[in-house]
């Protein structure tokens, strides 16, 4: 048994939806920030999927609720989804709740994930800046809701920040 999988049987069911569909919900924040979602988009969320599955646990990807939000993901990615604020807003509360090494081990693989998802299509050929202005909002109110610490230049830059 995970870590994850030990807090979580903690949680009361709906905390428990709440955190083990973040990964996808995420996913398509990032990704569906510009309403564009692409090949090379996709081959990376496959990437980072697999990569929730090993790091966090399978529920991350293969619970109920993870599958149900999985199976949108395309649409909210192409149309956008308008309660994101709130649900990201549920998910911090949630976060929160988590054990502190649990806490900053999450913190940790949705940083590294979410910028890994913004930079996968973007400039053109090397060139430009991979993460568009939308990712970058995106991204910005992904690390203020969940209380990531953006600690290098590299990071802050791939936000915006000088």
């Amino acid at each position: 048994m995970t870590p994850f999988r030990e807090f979580t049987a903690t949680l009361d069911p709906a905390d428990q939806d709440v955190l083990h569909a973040s990964i996808p919900l995420l996913i398509a924040m990032v990704v569906g920030a510009d309403h564009e979602f692409d090949a090379m988009e996709m081959g990376a969320v496959v990437d980072e999927l697999l990569a929730a599955t090993h790091e966090l646990g399978d529920e991350f990807r293969w619970s109920p609720a993870a599958q149900a939000e999985f199976d949108t993901l395309s649409k909210k990615a192409r149309e956008g989804d308008p309660d994101f604020a709130e649900r990201l807003s549920e998910l911090r509360r949630v976060v929160l709740l988590l054990p502190e090494e649990l806490r900053e081990r999450y913190r940790e693989f949705v940083k590294g994930m979410c910028l890994r998802l913004a930079a996968a299509s973007g400039g053109f050929l090397g060139f430009g800046d991979p993460i568009s202005e939308e990712e970058k909002v995106v991204l910005r109110r992904v690390v203020s809701a969940l209380g990531i610490h953006m600690a290098s230049d590299t990071e802050r830059e791939a936000l915006g920040f000088s």
